[in-house]
């Protein structure tokens, strides 16, 4: 039952939400969550689609080297070739506000995971490459799971953004300032078998998170799930009804994409040296 509310995607995202991928769930925002600061949070950035009516926000993102940050698919899949080329796709980031004084970084590549699955929201992945260094302050690289990485069951977890905060709202929103919410790892098996029940599809690329009355919610989408500082996670689908008392929110499972990471930056810097064009410094994440 994975189905897409067509109208209501297409609605969401004419008002900048990157969340609302398949199924009958819009799901992702900070819900039961506090006030944050960029200054505890300096590798969360935001994405933004300026137009001639405005700005859209097109979702949240972790820096994870000099020029990268990383997202979700689903949100990187509504930032078109022709938006880049344009100049009207950028991070913003050092800054606890999406939409105050933030610093803004030119996006010139977007690179979505090649087995993305549109309707199961599987690989639900990508990489962005900018055209300023992130060297503000408040911009600071995250270390990342790797494959190693052991997810275990009932240990708290973070995960932060600037969606919408009440679980009961009808029209999904953006806040002015960041948040953040303590969440648990579901067990793999009990959130697979949850949402099998209402006939969703839990794959070994995602994790499950939850708490009682805290969640990811709407326009949270491609934010991070943070473990002791490491990004083990990114924001992706979950439950129509943020902060579901039984099904979880579900989150890409960032260690199992860490050499896929690492390859495409690394082709990516041995292409512009080929190419004889402006080198972009290479700091691979760790």
């Amino acid at each position: 039952m994975k189905i897409l509310y067509v109208y209501l995607m297409i609605n969401l995202f004419q008002n900048g939400n990157c969340k609302f991928e398949n199924s009958s769930s819009p799901r992702y925002r900070v819900v039961g969550g506090y006030r944050g600061d960029i200054k505890d949070f300096p590798a969360m950035a935001s994405l933004v689609l300026k137009s001639p009516v405005g700005i859209d926000f097109r979702g949240g993102a972790t820096i994870i080297s000099e020029y990268w940050v990383v997202t979700a698919a689903h949100c990187s899949a509504y930032i078109t070739d022709d938006d880049i080329i344009n100049r009207l796709a950028y991070v913003r980031s050092n800054s606890t506000s999406w939409s105050k004084q933030y610093n803004e970084h030119l996006i010139l590549k977007s690179y979505i995971h090649e087995k993305y699955d549109f309707n199961i929201t599987d690989y639900d992945i990508s990489i962005i490459k900018v055209r300023e260094p992130f060297s503000g302050l408040y911009e600071r690289p995250s270390k990342y799971a790797k494959l190693s990485y052991n997810y275990v069951d009932d240990s708290a977890v973070t995960t932060l953004g600037w969606g919408t905060t009440d679980a009961d709202a009808e029209d999904p929103y953006v806040v002015t300032f960041l948040r953040y919410t303590r969440v648990n790892i579901i067990n793999f098996e009990t959130c697979k078998t949850r949402y099998r029940e209402v006939n969703e599809v839990v794959t070994d690329r995602m994790v499950c998170a939850s708490a009682p009355g805290r969640d990811a919610c709407i326009y949270d989408s491609g934010g991070p799930l943070f473990q002791d500082n490491v990004l083990i996670g990114i924001v992706s689908w979950g439950s129509p009804k943020c902060a579901d008392k039984i099904l979880p929110g579900v989150y890409t499972k960032i260690s199992l994409f860490h050499q896929w990471i690492r390859r495409k930056v690394m082709n990516e810097s041995r292409w512009y040296k080929s190419s004889k064009r402006l080198r972009i410094g290479l700091h691979l994440p760790k």
